[in-house]
């Protein structure tokens, strides 16, 4: 009616900071926020900061999506401080691999959901990135668990050195094989998230300053294996400070880049040649082993933090197994013919 002034134009990054700060997503994993900084200073400058928001039309995303798809990896560490625009053109000659055709979709699904949410709090008329699609991903084979042979050369390539010294990766690969945690899960374990409850030392998998967790099904007490306990795993607490990362030698896992996953990475390439296999198998040999030894759904989603498939209003009553009857389980995974 006249009687209120209007609000001023939204920009792009001012409509940017809005979405982000919505109360809806107040509660979104500090590595969740990380990456959607790193994806948003990128859309943010190709769609233009000063740019008015509702001024931006199908075209415009539409170019914002091709210039992704032409942009180096790794764009602001190769080129610092360098446009993107820039950086694209200096990638293209030195020969860099572009962006991965599932980053560039990621990037995407944030444009949409950005405009989604700006049209939906009325402050664009229409969403101008409404079904617009990344590009096809290539036809991938799945990842796969390692074979005897495989596993046995990546626990020869993570074996304590000449001093006997065992490093982070050491007790990353054989937790993973033996107790099934995720990586993030393992290299963000601190010296107080090791304890005996009830007579059995789990592993206490909690939300922490070294890591946020994946699910709410990742929360959880796990038995912890006894042969990582022949190995000296409760050495490492020795004269602990409670808050002291598990492993003091292991990459810090926050953020968008993991370096504790790109190091894993080389060791697993340079003991494995299959681009199908990584790190991440050891989980699905973990699965494996728990079907090799017959346990229920329900205990083998409990030990790796899988959400239990079936009855959730079922799952939800009781107080769960005890950690002596996962520790029953825990106690018969083994690998036959793998050298721990």
């Amino acid at each position: 009616d006249g009687s209120q002034p209007l609000s001023a134009p939204l920009t792009v990054r001012a409509a940017i900071a809005a979405y982000k700060n919505d109360p809806e997503r107040s509660g979104v994993a500090a590595k969740t926020r990380a990456a959607w900084d790193f994806r948003f200073r990128a859309i943010e400058e190709l769609l233009g900061p000063d740019r008015l928001i509702g001024s931006i039309r199908r075209e415009d995303v539409r170019a914002c999506r091709d210039a992704l798809m032409k942009m180096p990896a790794n764009a602001p560490k190769h080129f610092p401080g360098r446009p993107l625009a820039e950086a694209t053109l200096l990638g293209e000659k030195q020969g860099l691999p572009k962006l991965s055709a599932k980053s560039v979709i990621l990037y995407v699904e944030l444009i949409s959901s950005l405009f989604k949410w700006l049209e939906r709090e009325e402050m664009v008329a229409r969403n101008p990135a409404q079904g617009l699609k990344g590009p096809p991903q290539p036809t991938e084979k799945p990842r796969r668990p390692l074979t005897v042979d495989e596993i046995n050369a990546l626990l020869t390539t993570t074996k304590p050195g000449e001093d006997g010294a065992r490093p982070w990766a050491y007790w990353m690969v054989r937790i993973a094989l033996l107790n099934g945690m995720r990586l993030g899960e393992i290299a963000g374990l601190a010296v107080k998230d090791v304890v005996k409850m009830e007579g059995v030392w789990v592993f206490r998998v909690r939300p922490n300053a070294y890591r946020d967790l994946k699910t709410v099904a990742s929360r959880r007490d796990v038995p912890i294996h006894p042969l990582l306990l022949e190995c000296g795993l409760l050495d490492l607490l020795n004269d602990g400070e409670p808050m002291r990362m598990l492993l003091q030698d292991a990459p810090p896992v926050a953020g968008t880049s993991n370096a504790a996953q790109k190091r894993l990475g080389r060791l697993v390439r340079a003991s494995i040649a299959d681009r199908r296999a990584s790190y991440h198998s050891l989980r699905h040999n973990f699965r494996d082993a728990l079907r090799a030894i017959g346990a229920p759904q329900d205990i083998a989603a409990r030990l790796g933090g899988w959400s239990a498939q079936g009855n959730d209003a079922m799952e939800g009553y009781g107080s769960g197994h005890s950690l002596a009857m996962l520790n029953t389980w825990v106690r018969k995974i083994g690998y036959a013919e793998v050298e721990l």
